[in-house]
């Protein structure tokens, strides 16, 4: 299947579901306009934009979206999928950015150390948000 842009349009609409759940909209007809809506909207944008950015950084976004989608399938993020998308960010940044005064280890390792922070971070948001 050929696809315009970083996503397939079923990422497309479970991203934007995603997205309308957490807008924050008491009427719900509004709601489920968002809901039909947005789908198009985002699926739109990522057609019109997501085919203009350069590689390698296109194939980096797709592949993270990908993982991203599969972890998500089951509405939870695991610890083994938050560290499975940590472990993938940080492989990207080590490839693609150099730090001048670090040799590859150190990168590496920082760049994973900072992921995982984030991601730590986020998560306690999360819990936070949910209690």
């Amino acid at each position: 299947m050929s696809k315009v842009g970083l996503l397939t349009s079923e990422e497309g609409r479970f991203f934007a579901g995603i997205i309308a759940d957490e807008i924050p909209v008491k009427n719900i007809f509004l709601k489920q306009g968002i809901k039909l809506i947005l789908p198009a909207i985002i699926n739109g944008l990522d057609d019109k934009v997501g085919d203009k950015i350069s590689e390698p950084w296109q194939a980096h976004v797709e592949g993270l979206t990908t993982i991203t989608f599969n972890a998500l399938q089951d509405k939870v993020m695991s610890d083994e999928e938050i560290d499975e998308i940590s472990l993938k960010c940080s492989e990207i940044l080590n490839e693609e950015i150099n730090l001048p005064l670090m040799d590859e280890d150190q990168e590496a390792i920082t760049f994973l150390f900072l992921i995982k922070t984030l991601a730590s971070i986020l998560k306690g948001a999360f819990k936070k948000k949910e209690a």
